[in-house]
């Protein structure tokens, strides 16, 4: 190994990249096949049987729609479950309740704060909430005035079945779940994760608001603002004939003061989780949720930093741009990373060619036969 970093720059110069002549590729086929041996006795026989097992499921998970092999299964977290979809956006299932479901009679003001909720964050309702002036006291009411509205226009066909049941109101009778998976994340409530070690209840979503720069500005400005909280619980409401809306009822930390949020010098977002936000919003989609994670400062007490996760198996895949010009792709082969074009001036290139070899003529005859 001493002389191995002398001996490697003289076969770069003569033989050129390394990629053109490695063994890697190779050596990692033999060791893939090397591991169907179950049999010692045969191992060639082995061999052969796994990789004919292999083809197959390759062939049937590339070719045989509706058939999960090892190949097309479902990653770990996945929560591609979809709703119908003609029906409206607000139904639209993209998660699904782990563990065991728990049917239960919710409290009636409980109920109507999620079902508004429901209504203010579909987008079909939009154009209702715009012939409105929605305030703090008719933002209570808009659920019965939404069913009265819609009644009226029982005849209109732009009124589909959906919206249908969608103002009518949930059904009492709801779905709860302690865990559940949505966007890539698993979540669970503050309940059980005081009983673990690990930490999932972390809830954090970004919502546009309207802020004032003074009590008599007239001109609010609509803005980002993060809401960060603890997940409570999470249910399920259903508006009957399959179509379900899942929410996470969470405590809220107050981001209106700074006792309940703040930056540090290193730029770091800090929250207190004793410091709770008034308000009777305390539902959110599941859909807009994004799971972080809250490290106790080890200076300040009750302040935690809060840090915003990725789900797993979400990779930032750059987009690199391919030479359509065979002959350009390889005279910008890179050395170690480093293209050739931005290697110093008085660096010895060695052509990627031999052109110390005599050439061989080759003479093809065609006859009729």
């Amino acid at each position: 190994m001493v002389h191995l970093p002398i001996h490697l720059a003289d076969e770069a110069k003569i033989a050129g990249p390394v990629q053109y002549r490695w063994m890697y590729l190779i050596e990692r086929e033999l060791r893939k096949l090397k591991s169907y041996v179950r049999n010692k006795c045969h191992p060639e026989g082995s061999i052969a049987e796994g990789y004919l097992v292999e083809e197959c499921l390759t062939f049937c998970s590339r070719y045989l729609p509706g058939i999960e092999t090892k190949f097309n299964q479902p990653s770990r977290n996945a929560d591609n479950e979809e709703g119908n979809n003609e029906s409206l956006s607000i139904f639209s299932k993209t998660g699904h309740g782990m563990g065991k479901e728990e049917i239960i009679f919710l409290d009636p003001l409980i109920l109507s704060q999620a079902h508004r909720h429901v209504l203010f964050n579909c987008e079909e309702v939009t154009a209702f909430i715009k012939q409105i002036n929605i305030t703090h006291i008719h933002s209570e009411q808009f659920p019965k005035w939404f069913e009265t509205k819609r009644v009226q226009q029982e005849g209109d066909n732009a009124v589909s079945e959906d919206l249908k049941r969608l103002a009518q109101g949930p059904n009492k009778m709801i779905s709860r779940f302690k865990k559940y998976m949505i966007n890539g994340f698993r979540f669970r409530i503050k309940e059980v994760d005081l009983k673990t070690k690990t930490q999932n209840s972390g809830v954090v979503v970004i919502a546009k608001t309207s802020s004032f720069a003074s009590v008599k500005d007239k001109n609010p400005i609509l803005g980002d603002v993060s809401y960060f909280g603890r997940l409570t619980d999470v249910i399920e409401l259903d508006y009957y004939g399959g179509r379900k809306v899942t929410l996470f009822k969470c405590d809220w930390v107050d981001v209106n003061s700074s006792r309940g949020i703040k930056k540090d010098e290193l730029g770091f977002t800090l929250v207190n989780l004793n410091s709770s936000l008034n308000t009777d919003e305390l539902f959110v989609l599941a859909t807009q949720a994004i799971q972080v994670f809250y490290v106790a400062d080890p200076v300040e007490k009750d302040w935690h930093v809060a840090v915003i996760t990725k789900p797993r198996d979400l990779f930032n895949m750059e987009e690199n741009e391919v030479e359509d010009d065979g002959e350009l792709l390889v005279a910008n082969e890179s050395y170690s990373g480093q293209r050739l074009e931005e290697l110093p001036d008085n660096f010895d290139i060695t052509a990627l060619v031999r052109d110390n070899m005599p050439g061989t003529v080759m003479m093809i005859t065609f006859t009729n036969s």
